[in-house]
């Protein structure tokens, strides 16, 4: 169930179910499992390293003047700044970046009057990105 402009919304074309008061509820069937990972991960698996690779000198003044690490380019995508999918192909069946899967990303709006929150989850092989906006009333 949706909730769009105030009222309780559902999709008719997908499976749903009707309580006792009428409204409607989609039913998402979460019962087969669809690995994303391959069946063995036992190839990926990289051999232990040696005990004597490992020290435990001390920090000193030169490990806290080093610049932080650059940002990995996964994580450099601006999901909140792209162009809806939805808008230019409803039908749009593009996979999202494993990386853009089960993270909250925040925008400010540009008049500081509003924020827009964003998520993508995986449910079987389909992906749902909900946005939402909020003012910010102080």
């Amino acid at each position: 169930q949706f909730i769009v402009d105030e009222l309780r919304r559902y999709a008719p074309n997908l499976p749903c179910e009707f309580d006792e008061s009428g409204n409607a509820y989609n039913i998402l069937d979460l019962q087969e499992f669809v690995p994303e990972a391959p069946e063995s991960l036992s190839e990926f698996e990289s051999p232990p390293s040696p005990i004597s690779s490992y020290d435990s000198q001390p920090l000193n003044d030169g490990d806290f003047s080093k610049p932080p690490p650059e940002l990995p380019s996964q994580l450099r995508t601006k999901i909140l700044d792209e162009q809806s999918l939805f808008v230019r192909n409803p039908r749009s069946s593009r996979k999202p970046s494993h990386t853009l899967l089960n993270h909250l990303y925040k925008k400010d709006g540009c008049d500081g009057q509003s924020v827009a929150l964003c998520s993508t989850h995986r449910f079987l092989q389909k992906y749902v990105t909900v946005v939402l906006y909020k003012s910010v009333h102080r």
